[in-house]
C-alpha cells in the first residue's frame, strides 16, 4: 500500500445542524434521509487548494432536518495522479474525488450525532458524486497557470483546449435564444 497522490489535510466542519423533527413515528423510519449534497471545488495557483461539501435535509416528513458543511484544503502530486488517474486526470476527477471524501466523512459525522438523538442513526444515502455535480472554481485570471502546475498540462495541451471552449462558445451562441411571448393589446 502506498500513499495516494491526492492528499486531504483535516476535514474541518464549519456549520453542523442536526435537528430532530417531533412527532414522526419511530416505526416508519425505514429510508434513508433524501438528502441535497452542494459541492464546491476551488483552485488557485499556489497549490492551496480547498474543497466545500454541504449535506442539507430540510423536508419536516422525515426525522431529522440537517445542514452539515465541511471543507478541507488538499494537495496534488501531478506525476502520482498521472500515474494513477491515467487519462482520467483532470479538475473535474480530481475534484469528484475530495468531494466523495468529504462526504463520506460528513455521513460518518452525521451518523456519530444522531445515534444517541430520538430516531436512532440517521440514514444517509451513499450516492455517486459525478463531475456534474461539482463546481469547479479556479482562482480569477489563474486557469491556466494552474492548469499548468497543478495538472502538468502543455502549452500545446492549452492550445487544445482553447480551441474547444471557442468551439463551445459559438455552438452556445447559435443556439436560438428562447423568444419571450408577445403580448397582444387592443385597441379600444
Amino acid at each position: 500500500m502506498k500513499n495516494s497522490p491526492l492528499q486531504l489535510d483535516s476535514i474541518r466542519y464549519s456549520d453542523v445542524v442536526v435537528r430532530a423533527v417531533p412527532g414522526i413515528n419511530l416505526n416508519e423510519v425505514t429510508e434513508a434521509l433524501p438528502v441535497q449534497v452542494e459541492s464546491a471545488i476551488f483552485y488557485n495557483s499556489e497549490a492551496e487548494h480547498y474543497a466545500v461539501v454541504t449535506v442539507s435535509q430540510k423536508d419536516e416528513a422525515f426525522p431529522y432536518l440537517l445542514e452539515v458543511s465541511a471543507f478541507t484544503m488538499f494537495t496534488i502530486d501531478v506525476a502520482g495522479c498521472r500515474e494513477a488517474y491515467k487519462q482520467q486526470f483532470n479538475p473535474s476527477v480530481i475534484g469528484v474525488n475530495v468531494a466523495r471524501m468529504i462526504y463520506s466523512s460528513v455521513r460518518d459525522m452525521i451518523a456519530s450525532i444522531t445515534a444517541r438523538a430520538p430516531y436512532e442513526v440517521a440514514k444517509i444515502p451513499t450516492l455517486m458524486i459525478e463531475p456534474k455535480d461539482i463546481s469547479i472554481n479556479f482562482a480569477s485570471g489563474e486557469e491556466e497557470a494552474i492548469l499548468r502546475t497543478s495538472f502538468g498540462i502543455t502549452d500545446e495541451q492549452l492550445v487544445h483546449l482553447r480551441q474547444i471552449k471557442a468551439e463551445q462558445k459559438v455552438a452556445e451562441n447559435a443556439k436560438p435564444k428562447k423568444s419571450s411571448p408577445k403580448k397582444s393589446s387592443k385597441a379600444g
